[in-house]
C-alpha cells in the first residue's frame, strides 16, 4: 500500500530539533516500509511517499518521531488509478435515474 505523509515540528527548540535530527540520522526504516520519495519542507518538517506492507509498519516507522512532529499519513493511489476510479464513479452516478 502506498501512503503519503507530512510532518510538522512540534518542538522547535534548539534541543528538540537537535534530538530529532540525531534520532533520524541513526534510524533505519522498519521492515515493510520503504520510502519512494522524501523531502524537507522550507518551513520545517517534511513530506514523503512510502510503500508499506501494513498500517503497523507505517506506525512503526513514525512512532520514534512522534514526540517531535505532528504526522498526517494517508493511503494514496497513483493518479491514473484515481482517475479511473473517479470515471467509474461518475458512470455509476449517470446510470441511476
Amino acid at each position: 500500500m502506498l501512503v503519503a505523509g507530512t510532518y510538522i515540528p512540534t518542538d522547535t527548540s534548539e534541543a528538540g530539533q537537535t534530538r530529532a535530527l540525531q534520532l533520524f540520522t541513526s534510524w533505519t526504516p522498519p521492515e515493510g516500509f520503504e520510502f519512494q520519495s522524501h523531502y524537507s519542507r522550507l518551513t520545517g518538517g517534511g513530506l514523503f511517499v512510502a510503500e508499506t506492507e501494513s498500517v503497523a509498519s507505517a506506525m512503526a516507522a513514525i512512532a520514534p518521531f512522534t514526540p517531535y512532529f505532528d504526522f498526517d499519513v494517508t493511503p494514496v493511489v497513483p493518479i491514473e488509478e484515481g482517475v479511473e476510479i473517479g470515471a467509474s464513479t461518475i458512470a455509476f452516478w449517470a446510470s441511476i435515474e
